[in-house]
């Protein structure tokens, strides 16, 4: 595929907060009075992954050309999601972006022949000084033979301003995440936890991981036996939220020699009965050990419409 062409460049600025991965492996600093020490193992991510929502997301835009974009208005925004909704007969108005603490950037891939490709944006991470956006051209799921319709794909992200200085380039690249065989930990959270704050963990030894188990889940509950020597376990601790949230571990893939472990949170739809208690959230999965870094990334979805 040609190599897509930034059409903006925006000045960036304020302080953008990772969403997750700011304690990936708990090895940057030393823990605040009153907290627990960090049960770290393993390297730091080689740059900081940045919390951001899919805004929108369409095999079958009206933007038929490929384009990346990274826009910092209301007036470009706007422009750009009429352009895309302009081929459906309802009226889809773009939702409202307080732009002097957001950006959105996207990425549409071109009409083609293809009724099985789609677009997504995976990561996005300061490097460098640079705004990194990282998108994957995968495929619809489907249990159904791909039919040879065009189609358009594209999606959006919206995500805070950076600290970057005024003239950061935004870059654009495609990746090819290679999935990773994981299994699921059921794990038991312990209701009285008091970490409130999100954290991420690899742990590649047994004192590490009877540490967590005891520190996280439920007082008894009998820690799962792991073979670190060939094993390890990675953990994301969505901290305490509401019950109608939905946190999930989504994937571990290998991408350009590092493992990156996504998260996903989806708000509730509007027909969805649930219990607004706050209860505490997370995910623990073991992979084939490894000493590749362990990327955590939290990638907001849209909440279903029905």
């Amino acid at each position: 595929m040609n190599k897509l062409l930034s059409t903006a460049v925006v000045a960036l600025g304020a302080v953008l907060l990772a969403a997750c991965g700011s304690g990936s492996g708990g090895a940057e600093g030393a823990p605040a009075a009153g907290q627990t020490a960090p049960i770290a193992v393993g390297e730091p991510a080689p740059s900081a992954s940045l919390g951001f929502e899919i805004l929108w997301q369409n095999a079958f835009t009206a933007i038929d050309d490929e384009r990346t974009v990274v826009l910092s208005d209301t007036a470009s925004f706007e422009a750009l999601w009429n352009e895309g909704h302009r081929n459906l007969s309802s009226l889809h108005p773009p939702p409202k972006i307080d732009f002097s603490r957001k950006v959105v950037v996207g990425v549409f891939t071109g009409k083609q022949q293809n009724g099985c490709r789609s677009v997504t944006i995976s990561r996005t991470a300061l490097a460098d000084g640079k705004l990194a956006v990282e998108y994957d051209l995968g495929r619809l799921v489907t249990i159904a033979l791909c039919k040879p319709e065009f189609t358009s794909p594209g999606v959006l992200a919206v995500l805070d301003r950076s600290d970057a200085p005024a003239s950061a380039k935004v870059q654009f690249t495609r990746i090819e995440p290679q999935p990773l065989v994981n299994s699921r930990i059921a794990l038991s959270l312990n209701p009285a936890v008091t970490d409130r704050q999100p954290t991420t963990v690899v742990v590649k030894d047994a004192a590490a991981w009877t540490q967590l188990w005891t520190r996280y889940s439920v007082p008894g509950t009998p820690l799962p036996p792991v073979d670190f020597g060939k094993s390890m376990v990675l953990f994301a601790f969505y901290g305490v939220e509401s019950g109608c949230d939905g946190n999930q571990l989504e994937d571990v893939s290998r991408v350009n020699g590092k493992l990156y472990v996504t998260s996903t949170y989806t708000p509730p739809g509007p027909a969805v009965l649930c219990i607004a208690a706050f209860t505490a959230r997370g995910a623990a999965v073991t992979v084939d050990r490894s000493d590749e870094p362990v990327v955590f990334i939290s990638k907001r979805l849209p909440a279903p419409t029905i």
